[in-house]
């Protein structure tokens, strides 16, 4: 197995010649070039990286995986009416999309963009690598006032059985008093290594909800991330769906820089088998009078494993903050286990925060009430694992996408207790 040194080695030489074969971004890439550099790619004694061995699970080369034939989606993968934007190994499919003509969407293949417009993090080794392998961002783009009465619906396939790179930014700008709802799904069908960046940009008064679904397969690894900039009075709902995949790191981001911002960073983990779920939140108040409300449940059996760090910061001259933050988890194996760090750094005088953990099983005086009435066990688990689940479906706020989100993960249960 390489060491995180070769493979700094190996990508530091690929990384050079990214800058110089194209002049897309051209001087944002060689900015994250040099950040990329000073950085490395993480290892076991970084704090944000020390649950998980991610030199275990990337591709030894840099080499993008791009060729993949995918003619049909499965239909429940399909929200009804949305706006359906499909990428196929990174690459947008103009058969599986079907994007009515009022969304304002583009993909940038030539942009004057500079470094810090596109939200990258200097002290994030894949930002300013997934930075470097893109060949062109997604923009959506709403316009003051603008309200979206359907979701946007962005589906990654993932494919291929070669060790190889795929990776898709996507950055969203929201207008003055527009509302929208995002649900992006990331599918991993082969070993390949996924990085998906999101960059949300958010004016005065907008409210995006933005909703990330993760399945994938025992082989694939996806490194992902949400960053969202949030301006006054307005409200980013972000809600993080994972379930399974070799490796999935999902790291969310929050900036609530002018007053009145409101974020709510939640999610659910449903694993099994020998699934790995590394979850990274940062949550910055670096305003006064802005909130914030955290919630992520997990679900863990067989020999999966969870990881659970939440970071809340509320820096200094940031006055009258109410932040809440909690990381609830069950377990279903004496195999399967959590390790949870909600964290809470304060460097101001007039705050109200709360945060804590909790480590469970399931009560057995519930699963003997259901089978005493004739339920199957392995049915009254699903029926306990969905009531553990509900508190957190339930911060999702349009209400239709509540319901399809529902049923699309009582379906993955049900097919989860049949195989």
């Amino acid at each position: 197995m390489m060491t995180t040194s070769d493979l700094n080695s190996i990508y530091l030489d690929q990384a050079e010649g990214l800058t110089k074969s194209t002049s897309y971004l051209k001087p944002a890439k060689e900015e994250a070039l040099s950040f990329f550099k000073k950085l490395g790619l993480p290892h076991k004694k970084l704090d944000s990286w020390k649950y998980s061995r991610i030199e275990k699970r990337i591709p030894s080369t840099l080499v993008l995986n791009k060729t993949a034939e995918v003619n049909k989606l499965a239909g429940d993968l399909i929200y009804p009416d949305a706006d359906l934007i499909v990428l196929v190994n990174g690459n947008f499919s103009s058969e599986l999309s079907k994007i009515s003509s009022s969304l304002s969407y583009q993909y940038e293949k030539e942009s004057n963009k500079a470094y810090d417009d596109l939200q990258i993090d200097p002290s994030d080794a894949f930002d300013n690598l997934s930075l470097l392998l893109t060949e062109g961002t997604h923009t959506i783009t709403l316009k003051d006032n603008e309200v979206l009465t359907k979701p946007i619906q962005v589906i990654h396939l993932n494919e291929g059985n070669s060790e190889s790179t795929i990776t898709s930014r996507f950055h969203f700008e929201a207008g003055k008093f527009s509302k929208a709802t995002m649900i992006e799904m990331h599918l991993g069908n082969g070993n390949n290594t996924d990085y998906g960046y999101s960059t949300f940009s958010l004016s005065d008064g907008a409210n995006i909800e933005h909703i990330k679904i993760g399945m994938n397969n025992s082989d694939s690894t996806h490194v992902g991330k949400v960053s969202a900039k949030l301006k006054k009075d307005s409200t980013f709902h972000s809600f993080t769906l994972c379930l399974g995949g070799g490796l999935v790191r999902n790291h969310v981001k929050t900036n609530l820089v002018e007053s009145g911002a409101h974020a709510e960073v939640n999610g659910l983990y449903a694993l099994q088998g020998e699934h790995r779920s590394d979850n990274y939140t940062e949550i910055h108040h670096n305003a006064s009078h802005t909130t914030s409300g955290q919630l992520f449940k997990g679900i863990l059996a067989d020999s999966s494993r969870g990881i659970f760090t939440g970071r809340v910061f509320i820096h200094r001259d940031a006055q009258k903050v109410d932040a809440n933050q909690l990381n609830k988890n069950l377990l279903l194996s004496k195999e399967a286990r959590i390790d949870t760090r909600p964290q809470l750094e304060v460097y101001a005088d007039d705050v109200k925060c709360a945060h804590g953990a909790t480590i469970g099983q399931l009560n057995e005086e519930e699963l003997f009430y259901l089978q005493a009435r004739g339920i199957p066990k392995q049915e009254a688990y699903e029926m306990l694992m969905a009531a553990f689940s509900e508190d957190a479906l339930m911060k999702v706020t349009n209400p239709t996408t509540k319901k399809w989100l529902a049923d699309f993960l009582d379906d993955h249960f049900e097919k989860t207790r049949k195989k």
